[in-house]
């Protein structure tokens, strides 16, 4: 027999009360919350101590003479400094992974369940992607409105006081206060976009969603409650700097005491435990804005999509509650995603990512209906290789610039192998991948009488020289293209509105 749902109390919330609920499941929930938050912040943590050793070892260098103790500071500086980037990569990863699992554990908490820390990052899984994918996409809109205000306005107001200059006019006043409102235009178009996506994670997170529809779903949330995103943002933010910097004052005054006595840097036992307290900091205070911005998306479905009155009703039919999020997907599917995030994520990452688009798709491309299949024994290879060029390149930048006798052009020539290596097998996978995608299309469409001509425009269609040339960022746009044919295709089902947590 089936049991009744527990109702939590869903109902239209004040400012003030969604602050007070917000504070309370906070504190009754405290080490949940902060277990979550404690995972990235150990690779923050290890990321500033690498910047301080470095910092460290730069200082004692300094005016060393060219062939002498550089070439013992190179090698851990070097080292340091992949550390430094390995420990930046994962600090991302997990922190995206702990904001959605600081999602799922306050959206169980505020249905009257019990979640665990583990439970809470379990329910990530298969979803980082997504999550990934939403996080650039925001900051990639973000920016670029910023960016083209910033320069727009600005490049205008540059003009103008150039001119006014030459004329010894009022251009220049012109052109001072154009600048600044270009400044100011970018900061509030940048704050407005942000408070329009303020409840896009939990959109994407809670109903199953792809980053650009949680993106209209915030938008459509968040209509008319603008000032309310804001006011939390801006308080939850205040907390965490305000707790943080109380938590680092004792150690920013031991540093301006020795800054004072000319030491440029702390000593050990300064230095450390600064680090320490302010990951400890953040991993306290950090939870908040999500648990906040989770609250106001189910207040905000409250308030427009009647939720409480929902789940009332599963409740008199005696049918359990089942979150959207609990469903599992019996396989991993082949998703679309966006070219201009692939490209950024290539830039940012120095290439990197390059070789782990393949490792992050290889299961959902190898469950298509071909005989083609990517090898994970070669991705590694390219992924162990691209490292070695890496670190390679950072080593002899260092030494280049230590003034090594090293005969840097030697190793570089060195070098080229293995990255004409790398290069072909990627372009073997590429390749692979374009033949998988042509053998599952003609597979899903080899019905009808007209078959065998939608199978040659597919392959008519994807271009091999656009794949040869463009790899990746070609595949990927393609990739975009099959899917939403798949989508459509399927069961002759055209997707239809989202459902609040069916």
């Amino acid at each position: 027999m089936a049991t009744a749902v527990n109702i939590p109390d869903l109902r239209p919330l004040s400012l003030g009360e969604l602050l007070d609920r917000t504070f309370t499941y906070y504190r009754r929930h405290f080490w949940l919350f902060v277990g979550i938050m404690a995972l990235p912040q150990v690779f923050i943590v290890a990321f500033n101590l690498c910047t301080d050793a470095i910092q460290r070892l730069s200082v004692s260098n300094t005016g060393a003479t060219p062939g002498g103790s550089e070439w013992l500071v190179a090698g851990p500086v070097a080292g340091l400094g992949a550390g430094m980037i390995v420990m930046f990569i994962a600090y991302t990863l997990l922190y995206s992974l702990a904001l959605g699992a600081t999602t799922f554990a306050i959206s169980e908490v505020h249905l009257g369940r019990m979640p665990t820390v583990r439970g809470s990052y379990r329910s990530m899984k298969g979803r980082l992607r997504r999550m990934l994918d939403l996080i650039f996409t925001i900051a990639l809109r973000i920016v670029g409105v910023g960016v083209v205000l910033l320069f727009g306005v600005g490049a205008l107001g540059v003009i103008m006081i150039g001119f006014g200059s030459a004329a010894g006019g009022v251009g220049v006043a012109v052109g001072i206060v154009l600048a600044v409102l270009g400044m100011i235009a970018a900061g509030v178009f940048a704050v407005w976009l942000t408070l329009r996506y303020g409840v896009a994670i939990p959109a994407l997170l809670l109903e199953r969603l792809k980053a650009k529809q949680a993106i209209r779903r915030s938008i459509l949330l968040t209509k008319g409650n603008l000032g309310r995103v804001f006011l939390i943002l801006f308080l939850m933010s205040m907390v965490a700097g305000t707790v943080s910097a109380l938590v680092q004052a004792p150690f920013f005054v031991g540093i301006m005491v020795f800054a004072a006595k000319g030491q440029g840097v702390p000593p050990w036992w300064l230095s450390l435990p600064m680090h320490f307290a302010s990951g400890v900091a953040y991993a306290v205070t950090s939870p908040l804005l999500m648990i906040g911005l989770a609250l106001l998306y189910y207040d905000t479905r409250v308030r427009k999509e009647g939720l409480d009155l929902q789940l009332i009703m599963e409740a008199l039919d005696q049918r359990p509650a089942q979150p959207v999020e609990q469903h599992v997907e019996s396989e991993v599917a082949l998703e679309q995603s966006s070219v201009l995030l692939t490209i950024l994520l290539v830039f940012i990452t120095f290439g990197f990512y390059y070789p782990v688009w393949f490792l992050t798709r290889r299961k959902a491309l190898n469950n298509l209906k071909s005989p083609e299949k990517l090898s994970l024994g070669v991705l590694v290879l390219v992924l162990g290789i691209w490292s070695a060029i890496f670190v390679s390149g950072f080593i002899l930048g260092i030494l280049s610039e230590a003034g090594s006798r090293l005969n840097i052009r030697t190793w570089e020539i060195a070098l080229r192998p293995m990255e004409l290596v790398a290069g072909i097998l990627l372009l073997i996978q590429c390749f692979k991948v374009r033949r998988i995608l042509l053998d599952h299309a003609e597979a899903v469409e080899q019905h009808g009488i007209f078959s065998s001509g939608l199978a040659w425009e597919r392959r008519e269609s994807f271009s091999p020289i656009a794949t040869f040339f463009l790899g990746i960022f070609y595949l990927q746009y393609k990739i975009n293209q099959f899917v939403r044919s798949w989508d459509h295709k399927a069961d002759g089902i055209i997707p239809g509105p989202i459902t609040p947590l069916a």
